[in-house]
Formats: C-alpha cells, sequence, structure tokens
C-alpha cells in the first residue's frame, strides 16, 4: 500500500526543478507502484517532509513569511505600474 494519499483535483502553479536521473527513475516506479502522476508524488512527498520536520516548523515560527498562496494572490491583485510621464502601462 503507497504510503501518500491518493490524489485529489486542485488548482496549480508551474515550477521547473532539475532531477539527477536516479532520483527520476525512482519517481517514475513511485508513479507506477502508487498509480498516481509524479505531480502528486512530488506534491505529497513535499507536504510529508513539511509536516514531519520539527526543525522546519521552528524556523518557520521564528521567520515568518507570507505563503505562497497569500503572495500569490497579492500579485494578481497588483495593478499594472504606470509612466508617470505618459500615463501609460509599463
Amino acid at each position: 500500500m503507497p504510503l501518500l494519499e491518493a490524489q485529489t483535483k486542485i488548482g496549480f502553479t508551474r515550477e521547473t526543478y532539475k532531477l539527477p536521473a536516479d532520483v527520476k527513475a525512482e519517481l517514475e516506479s513511485y508513479c507506477r507502484f502508487s498509480d498516481s502522476d509524479a505531480d502528486h508524488i512530488v506534491i505529497e512527498s513535499l507536504k510529508y517532509i513539511f509536516g514531519k520536520d520539527k526543525a522546519f516548523a521552528d524556523w518557520k515560527k521564528s521567520n515568518p513569511v507570507a505563503t505562497s498562496v497569500e503572495a500569490s494572490s497579492q500579485r494578481k491583485n497588483k495593478q499594472p505600474r504606470t509612466n508617470s510621464a505618459s500615463g501609460s502601462a509599463a
């Protein structure tokens, strides 16, 4: 039985990362094993690590930052800059 939960449908942002060939091969194997796509395995693996790492939880408490959801929301609501000389959007 896979250690990660079944995949659910949620909104996504796209990121690009490099993986060593052996890690990619293991990821592909785990995808076949769990009948999930690579996105799901990476997401659930990161969530698992973030939830289990006590040092990271302590660090987050002492280093508060906006969550990625909050930061993303702020970018979407940001108005385009205008060129003060011409009044047009930059």
